[in-house]
């Protein structure tokens, strides 16, 4: 009997271990991911913006600037961006093609700033916020030329 009562308390021990270990074994819960970020569209982004890409500096954000419009990814190639600072971006951007105008000849025009582009600017048919004008209108309605 009394090897009985030592076993016991032996058997005990190694019944939680095991039942600790199958515990600890059990698969956690996945963890929530967060809503991927939106895609920067290299057409419109500020140089800030265009900052927060991995490899993509100062200099690298002006140089895109410079090189609007886009038609591609692969238009990056022509602004001396390294090949590898491409690759590793291009899942993080888009290019979205400038809006075209109804009839030739309009501005596009800025309702927040005021200000309007002609065809040729960086900015012409390409913001988030923006309509077509004919030029005499977009004056009519006290907006300015940009200053380009």
């Amino acid at each position: 009997m009394s090897r009985l009562l030592f076993r016991i308390p032996f058997a005990l021990a190694v019944l939680l271990l095991a039942v600790q270990q199958a515990w600890a074994a059990e698969p956690k819960e996945p963890a929530k991911t967060e809503k991927p970020a939106a895609k920067i569209d290299l057409n419109r982004a500020t140089l800030e913006k265009l900052q927060e890409l991995p490899g993509i500096g100062e200099a690298y954000s002006k140089k895109i600037m410079a090189g609007r419009p886009y038609k591609s990814v692969k238009d990056l190639s022509k602004t001396g961006i390294p090949a590898a600072t491409i690759k590793k971006i291009t899942p993080l951007v888009i290019v979205n093609t400038p809006k075209k105008p109804p009839k030739k000849g309009m501005v596009w025009v800025n309702p927040d700033t005021k200000v309007y582009h002609k065809e040729g600017s960086q900015w012409y048919g390409n913001t988030d916020e923006g309509k077509w004008m004919t030029e005499a209108d977009a004056k009519k309605d006290g907006n300015r030329p940009a200053k380009e």
